[in-house]
């Protein structure tokens, strides 16, 4: 449900309703993260969740430098798209918005850290280590050939132009 939804909320290619963060996003790296904190755990729960790194046309920022769209409209957006795949989903009740800002410390800049950190989501072995393993087993057979990791717009052109394969992405 939240594959679907994060491209129909964000791919200008989908028929579906059109959502007005959709007007502002040149390209996005999606990474989907499943943890289980210690009262999930307690209740056989697992805690899905994404980190979306979104590329952002210029226009997004009003003249003062302030978003067009508020942290409530998107999050209304995202819970729109979210029942439109499926009206029993739950209400996802929070979103985190950081502003990344370019510069350059210690010879790695804030945009390469920001690639990183969405990067590194899919699964933590601190969550993996931490799972009953009727749960891990569950999830493995679940998570069977699922992308983890998916790309929209100009960053996916690039990646095509590039000739990235999902399979050449390194950790260095």
């Amino acid at each position: 449900v939240m594959n679907a939804a994060i491209h129909d909320l964000l791919d200008k290619n989908q028929k579906s309703k059109i959502y007005k963060l959709r007007d502002y996003v040149e390209g996005w790296q999606c990474a989907r993260e499943i943890s289980q904190s210690e009262s999930a755990k307690n209740n056989d729960e697992l805690h899905p969740h994404l980190h979306i790194l979104l590329l952002l046309k210029p226009n997004f920022l009003n003249k003062n430098k302030k978003p067009l769209l508020s942290k409530a409209k998107i999050l209304a957006e995202w819970n729109n798209a979210l029942k439109a795949n499926d009206p029993n989903f739950p209400y996802c009740s929070e979103i985190k918005l950081v502003k990344v800002k370019p510069n350059n410390l210690n010879g790695v800049d804030n945009e390469a850290n920001a690639i990183a950190e969405v990067s590194k989501y899919p699964m933590k072995p601190a969550d993996l280590i931490n799972m009953d393993n009727a749960v891990l087993l569950d999830l493995l057979k679940n998570l069977d050939g699922a992308r983890m990791v998916t790309f929209g717009g100009v960053i996916r052109d690039v990646r095509k132009m590039l000739k990235i394969g999902d399979d050449a992405v390194v950790d260095s």
